[in-house]
């Protein structure tokens, strides 16, 4: 029986990234740098964006359940007026 040429065939340390030499890093010109900093720049303050109104609608979310577990506490009932302490 004949083996496969494929089969018999070992990787290089190349290819099995043993020794392998590091490709070196892309070097950019300006105007590509200029580009990908401005997208990263415009994404990064869309993303902060996105957190501050996150972050106010959280506040606001704990404000009202701080208030409303105030109001069970003091057996407040919805629909009851709400009494002043003199």
């Amino acid at each position: 029986m004949a083996r496969s040429a494929v089969s018999a065939r070992k990787p290089s340390a190349a290819t099995a990234g043993e020794g392998a030499a590091p490709k070196p890093p892309k070097v950019l010109d300006d105007k590509a740098l200029k580009t990908v900093t401005t997208a990263i720049r415009r994404d990064l303050w869309r993303d902060l964006n996105k957190l501050a109104i996150d972050r106010e609608a959280t506040i606001q979310a704990v404000m009202n359940r701080a208030v409303y577990d105030y109001l069970v506490s003091q057996n407040y009932t919805p629909g009851s007026p709400l009494e002043e302490d003199d």
